[in-house]
């Protein structure tokens, strides 16, 4: 392994340990020959890390970093470490496929749930509005009937546009039919 570092995690499909080159943090790098540099080192880490990943047993070393993720080197970090052997398997083909069908169906899990979201969001907004315009038309009857309540006189406009005054009959018939129109407007 010649100086490489792997992560181990566990394949959640078949519970065991993969061995996979540890990642560091890209750098920028300067302008010139430098970029071809870091072509070819990435290349090499890359060929590095297909040999760690496809060795069916190696003697490690085992450490446990600062934030608790298991790491396996070739060199001991301390004189603590443990040495271990680690076994890479290569998955099978039905396991293959069955990780793959959990992952179309967790997929699948995943966009009835943005769908059943989305039709949520459409029906509270629909019912927003809905409130939003019964408060509108309980606020329009309710002043309509408290125009006509407080009236000393109810008119009427002729075809001329004249102002025709209704008896108080005609005009307790009014306020009593904006009365009932406030509350079928208001009722919950």
């Amino acid at each position: 392994m010649n100086g490489i570092t792997c992560l181990v995690e566990r394949d959640p499909l078949t519970r065991e340990r993969a061995c996979q080159p540890r990642r560091r943090p890209a750098r920028a790098w300067p302008r010139g020959p430098a970029p071809i540099l870091a072509a070819a080192m990435g290349a090499a880490a890359l060929a590095l890390g297909s040999v760690c990943a496809r060795a069916d047993n190696t003697q490690v070393y085992k450490t446990v970093d600062a934030q608790g993720n298991v790491v396996y080197s070739d060199r001991a970090s301390s004189m603590n470490t443990s040495r271990t052997a680690v076994a890479v398997h290569e998955p099978s083909a039905e396991d293959l496929k069955a990780l793959e069908k959990s992952r179309k169906a967790s997929e699948a899990a995943e966009v009835q749930r943005l769908q059943d979201a989305l039709s949520s969001h459409a029906t509270q907004t629909q019912a927003a509005e809905q409130q939003k315009n019964k408060q509108a038309a309980c606020e329009h009857a309710r002043t309509y009937f408290y125009s006509l309540r407080d009236a000393t006189r109810l008119y009427q406009r002729d075809a001329q546009g004249n102002p025709v005054y209704l008896p108080d009959e005609a005009a307790d018939a009014k306020r009593a039919e904006a009365h009932k129109a406030m509350d079928a407007a208001c009722t919950p």
